[in-house]
């Protein structure tokens, strides 16, 4: 990073920095019938943060994915765990495969 140009490294790290000072929560409602989530945190800070959030919450559920199956998760897996993550968001924008 070269002057006070914001790149996406230096952008990461201040989001990762207010995630870590502070106290912060999510909540995902999808009502009977639907796939269609709500999201709403105390953050206010918008979806870039939200999916920050995710990102964290995802790396603990894989975790303890794999300690539940007693596997060992390798590259292969977590690709599928990204082609289906992938796909439900190409889905969601009307997008075939």
């Amino acid at each position: 990073m070269q002057g006070n140009n914001l790149d996406i490294e230096k952008f990461g790290e201040i989001i990762d920095g207010f995630l870590e000072e502070n106290h912060v929560q999510m909540l995902l409602d999808m009502p009977e019938g639907t796939r269609d989530v709500t999201i709403t945190d105390n953050t206010g800070m918008g979806p870039t943060v939200r999916l920050y959030i995710l990102t964290n919450a995802m790396v603990r559920s894989i975790t303890a994915l794999e300690k539940m199956s007693g596997c060992s998760l390798d590259r292969k897996f977590v690709r599928a765990i990204l082609g289906m993550i992938e796909g439900e968001i190409m889905k969601g924008k009307g997008v075939k495969k």
